[in-house]
């Protein structure tokens, strides 16, 4: 019944954006997420873009990342492909597995750098909104720094993160709500966090 209620709600509140939009609000999480959306624009990497946007026990915003590439880009060295990872599937298909080829990724990831920017006791029961489900390395991070909760905007083939995450008490959620692309048109700038 709690959860038919809930959906019912946000039902409702897609309709009135279709409808009529003028007095709709983003919530929280949409500011969020759209900021990490956008901080992502900064990174050179040419096969996916990331952004992690990270919120304090008070929801305060006290870090932010992309995934960064170190010394020379991809695109740079790898012309054919403009990515490492995949000039190295299309070698003998030795590193065919997706989660054995990020190991051989150049870029810092978003947690990453989101996490380094920012001491460890800020982090306790603070939350990580990523544009990305973060991989298993980033998964440990996360549980290491004591963040409590995720919320992800696109899934990602390894699930294995999530689970770790899940089963050392961080709270996993997929990102529901208008998404950056639309944020704009459905609020306009002046909502822009």
């Amino acid at each position: 019944m709690v959860r038919e209620n809930k959906l019912e709600k946000r039902l409702l509140r897609f309709l009135k954006y279709i409808v009529d939009n003028t007095d709709i609000e983003p919530t929280p999480q949409e500011k969020r997420m759209a900021l990490a959306s956008s901080i992502a624009l900064e990174s050179g990497c040419t096969r996916r873009k990331v952004g992690a946007v990270i919120y304090d026990k008070n929801e305060d915003l006290i870090s932010a990342g992309f995934n960064q590439i170190q010394g020379t880009p991809c695109k740079d060295m790898y012309k054919q492909h403009k990515c490492r990872r995949k000039y190295l599937r299309n070698e003998k298909d030795k590193y065919s597995d997706e989660a054995k080829l990020l190991d051989h990724c150049k870029a810092v990831h978003a947690e990453q750098n989101a996490l380094l920017n920012v001491k460890s006791e800020q982090t306790q029961r603070g939350t990580i909104y990523v544009t990305t489900c973060p991989c298993f390395d980033c998964a440990k991070q996360i549980i290491r720094s004591g963040i409590n909760e995720l919320i992800y905007m696109h899934p990602y083939p390894n699930y294995e993160s999530l689970e770790l995450m899940e089963n050392n008490g961080v709270i996993v959620r997929k990102f529901e709500g208008v998404r950056s692309g639309a944020f704009l048109r459905f609020f306009g700038e002046e909502n822009f966090v």
